[in-house]
C-alpha cells in the first residue's frame, strides 16, 4: 500500500467489512459507537498516512486526589494496558490510546488491531471502575 489517500480508505473498507457496517470516514478520522451510542473506537490517520491512532474516551472519576498519579502507574504496567497509554485530551477527558506505522498494516492485521483496541477499551474501563 503506499498510495496516501487509497490506503486509510483502503483500511477502512476492511474494517468496514469485517465490523458489517458502513463507516463513513472523514478526512482519515472516523468514529466507531456501541449500540448505546457509547464511544467505542476512534481511528484517525495521520496528515500522509504514516500512523494510525486509536483513541477512545474511558471515562473515570479524576477528581480523587492521587487518581493521576494511580493513572500515570498504568502506563507502566503493559499486563493491564497491553501496548496501549492513558491520557488526557484537550477536554480533559481520560482517553485510552494506541499507536502502529501504517508500513506494518495490513488488511487482517488492521482488523485485529481495531477490535482488539475495542476489547481493551472494555477492559480497561472494567479495571477502572474495580475498587482498589
Amino acid at each position: 500500500m503506499n498510495n496516501d489517500s487509497s490506503v486509510s480508505q483502503q483500511l477502512f473498507a476492511a474494517l468496514g467489512q469485517h465490523l458489517k457496517t458502513d463507516l463513513q470516514p472523514d478526512n482519515g478520522v472516523c468514529a466507531l459507537f456501541n449500540s448505546q451510542n457509547q464511544e467505542m473506537c476512534v481511528i484517525e490517520f495521520s496528515p500522509h498516512n504514516s500512523h494510525a491512532l486509536l483513541h477512545c474516551a474511558i471515562g473515570g472519576a479524576l477528581h480523587a486526589p492521587d487518581r493521576y498519579r494511580e493513572l500515570l502507574k498504568l502506563n507502566f504496567q503493559p499486563d493491564k494496558l497491553l501496548g496501549c497509554w492513558l491520557a488526557l485530551d484537550e477536554n480533559d477527558e481520560l482517553r485510552l490510546c494506541a499507536q502502529c506505522p501504517v508500513a506494518f498494516m495490513t488488511e487482517e492485521i488492521f482488523c485485529q488491531w481495531v477490535t482488539g483496541f475495542i476489547q481493551q477499551v472494555s477492559d480497561t474501563r472494567l479495571l477502572l471502575c474495580r475498587p482498589d
